[in-house]
């Protein structure tokens, strides 16, 4: 039996890290023992869970490891945690799909690959009116993207608009 990996995988402000804490309430009402590999998990809401002392070689006494904004981590990252968990540990993991330039981030695909379950984490266009799901960053200036600086649109208004502004 090896451990159950689940993922939540889409773009910025789609609630992948809600999902995470979500079920994080959901293993501590079943009692459950569990690790969250960040140092917190903040979701948009408002929600935030802390949690510090992480050390990898402590893995398997856990029925229940999270990681958030996975996309950061090594792309072999999640295989070591695979190897470290307990077989009937269940592993979750959020993380970005595409970066703002829209090049995949090569440790989400690597976690896509080992999930058993995948859920993607749809979220519609920022631009009033609009129902389309959004699938492009749009920047203020350009450049990288930060909380204040980018929406997220769909393919018709990234193509129409260039720049939020």
């Amino acid at each position: 039996m090896m451990s159950k990996v689940v993922g939540y995988v889409g773009m910025m402000t789609s609630g992948k890290s809600a999902f995470l804490i979500d079920a994080y309430e959901q293993a501590l009402i079943a009692h459950k023992r569990i690790r969250i590999i960040n140092d917190s998990i903040e979701s948009r809401d408002g929600r935030v869970i802390h949690q510090t002392g992480y050390d990898s070689r402590d893995l398997a006494k856990y029925d229940v490891i999270m990681i958030d904004e996975l996309q950061f981590e090594d792309i072999a990252f999640l295989d070591d945690v695979i190897k470290k968990a307990k077989p009937t540990a269940t592993i979750m993991w959020a993380g970005l799909d595409f970066d703002y330039k829209g090049e995949p981030f090569e440790t989400t695909k690597r976690a896509m690959e080992l999930s058993d379950i995948l859920n993607w984490v749809p979220v519609k266009c920022e631009v009033n009116g609009c129902d389309n799901l959004a699938t492009r960053y749009l920047t203020k200036n350009g450049g990288g993207i930060d909380k204040e600086n980018y929406s997220v649109v769909c393919d018709h208004h990234y193509e129409k608009g260039g720049k939020l502004e």
